[in-house]
């Protein structure tokens, strides 16, 4: 982690949501808990994103998708000990 301080506007703000709010944080829990907020709204957009990337991928190419789907099957079983020789 970084020992530099947080930036003045930053830290103001968050001081300003707190006042606001009545909450009995620090401006550095309130800044730690937004982030976390805005990681966790990345990290679901990003999986609605390859969600929707990998259906177009379903949708243009029906038996080429299934065919790697059954292949990344196979390789998860051989690599598993799951394989039926």
């Amino acid at each position: 982690m970084s020992n530099e301080p947080l930036p003045a506007d930053l830290l103001a703000e968050a001081r300003q949501w707190i006042a606001e709010t009545g909450q009995n944080i620090t401006p550095a829990e309130y800044i730690a808990q937004a982030l976390h907020r805005q990681m966790e709204e990345d990290y679901r957009a990003a999986k609605e994103r390859e969600a929707r990337r990998i259906e177009a991928i379903r949708a243009s190419s029906p038996e080429g998708f299934a065919a790697g789907e059954r292949r990344a099957e196979e390789l998860i079983a051989k690599y598993t000990g799951q394989a039926t020789a």
